[in-house]
């Protein structure tokens, strides 16, 4: 990936910095040809940011229509522990 590239996917150096957490200034003294670390951590913030689907919609499995619903613990009362009978 080139970073040429990269500022064009989010607009502006200024939003790939955002994006990334770090300064104009970092991204200025990146090489043209980017690492595969940069490539990687480009990706994941257009991803996070919703520029780019991680799944594109054909390959998304449809959602069930009804979800399992979560059993309801009793106030006080711990997941892997059964409430105790008061004597």
């Amino acid at each position: 990936m080139e970073k040429q590239s990269a500022i064009e996917l989010f607009g502006s150096v200024t939003a790939l910095a955002a994006a990334l957490g770090i300064t104009r200034q970092a991204i200025y003294q990146w090489p043209e040809h980017l690492s595969q670390d940069q490539q990687d951590r480009i990706t994941g913030a257009a991803i996070r940011t919703g520029l780019v689907r991680k799944n594109p919609p054909e390959s998304v499995p449809p959602l069930p229509t009804t979800a399992p619903r979560r059993q309801e613990r009793r106030k006080g009362e711990r997941r892997g522990q059964e409430r105790r009978q008061r004597v």
